[in-house]
């Protein structure tokens, strides 16, 4: 994957995020389609490439 290329999953996170920015990763697993821990490890990959 390209580093500044955004897959669907990660468009969705920072879509979720501009819309309920503290919501948990608990709370948006659910919403997502994909468990916490997923979640938490793709954010901290967007903020190391500079995308959030």
């Amino acid at each position: 994957m390209q580093e500044n290329v955004l897959d669907p999953l990660e468009e969705r996170i920072i879509h979720a995020l501009q819309i309920e920015g503290r919501a948990s990763w608990a709370e948006l697993a659910p919403l997502l389609g994909a468990d916490a821990v997923t979640l938490s490890r793709r954010w901290e990959s967007l903020r190391e490439r500079g995308l959030a």
